[in-house]
């Protein structure tokens, strides 16, 4: 299975938003 580079950086974007919005948000609470 082969993935295009596209889809690594997203994938990463979106891992990163992730832990980025559940730092925010126990900080928050």
């Amino acid at each position: 299975m082969l993935f295009s580079v596209e889809d690594v950086r997203e994938c990463g974007i979106q891992q990163l938003r992730d832990s980025l919005w559940e730092d925010i948000s126990s900080r928050m609470i």
